[in-house]
């Protein structure tokens, strides 16, 4: 698209074998191989000649990678932009400019049973198998688990909120960050696992891969479809409007 948009030369970093083949059938296609050079190699192992020596002005992501499954994957495009600080200018344009990871408090109406203990079952109890299960769960499984919403019904109890913003157009970092806060209850119901996703901005253009439509009180949520979200399950919970 860059190239068909008028820039003199683009330099595409496709490390996967499979990538490099698509990408090379679309430069074909759209007879632009006199601007295009595909570069397969990883972006924290590119260095100065790979690009020609070339000054890059616009460094363009999706961002998707291979291993994006999960929304707290946007920190990959994040280590990509640090990995390149050295061969491209102070002033280069990034796109997309800025990441969120952003949550809401949810009442799912049937996924929250995967983590929930049975009890009894036609009058056994089986309570010492829910125990060994917990543990395990406790010991193997990751906290929050990538699941795709659009397939499991459920209704916001609150505003959607930010968790952390990563500024990819400066590429400034940290280590390690720690959030904490509230967030008001908006509805009231059952509150049994938070939701999260990511969202990207381009200028004013929003990308995102959680909710595509305004969340309102009562109304399932209409996720994104061809990406996964995040999923934190909570023990079930009633909350009111206002907690």
């Amino acid at each position: 698209m860059a190239a068909k948009l008028g820039a003199k030369k683009v330099f595409a970093v496709e490390p996967s074998y499979l990538h490099e083949t698509m990408t090379r059938a679309y430069i074909e296609a759209n007879d632009v191989k006199d601007k295009i050079t595909i570069i397969k190699k990883e972006p924290l192992n590119l260095s100065k000649e790979d690009l020609e020596m070339e000054e890059v002005n616009v460094l363009i992501s999706e961002p998707y990678f291979v291993n994006s499954i999960r929304p707290w994957d946007l920190t990959c495009f994040l280590c990509s932009r640090l990995s390149l600080r050295d061969i491209l200018p102070s002033d280069v344009k990034v796109i997309p400019q800025i990441g969120r990871l952003r949550a809401v408090a949810v009442d799912f109406e049937d996924l929250w049973k995967i983590r929930a203990p049975v009890n009894t079952v036609e009058g056994f109890n089986i309570t010492k198998f829910d125990q060994m299960i917990q543990k395990a769960i406790s010991l193997t499984d990751a906290v929050i688990e990538p699941h795709p919403l659009w397939e499991y019904p459920c209704k916001p109890l609150s505003d959607a909120f930010n968790l952390l913003k990563f500024d990819y157009a400066t590429g400034n970092s940290q280590n390690k960050v720690e959030v904490c806060g509230e967030q008001p209850i908006t509805s009231s119901g059952t509150c049994n696992g938070v939701a999260l996703w990511a969202d990207f901005y381009v200028d004013d253009t929003i990308l995102t891969t959680g909710p595509v439509k305004t969340l309102k009180p009562d109304c399932p949520i209409s996720w994104y479809m061809n990406s996964q979200q995040g999923v934190y399950f909570i023990n079930p919970l009633s909350v009111t409007t206002g907690n």
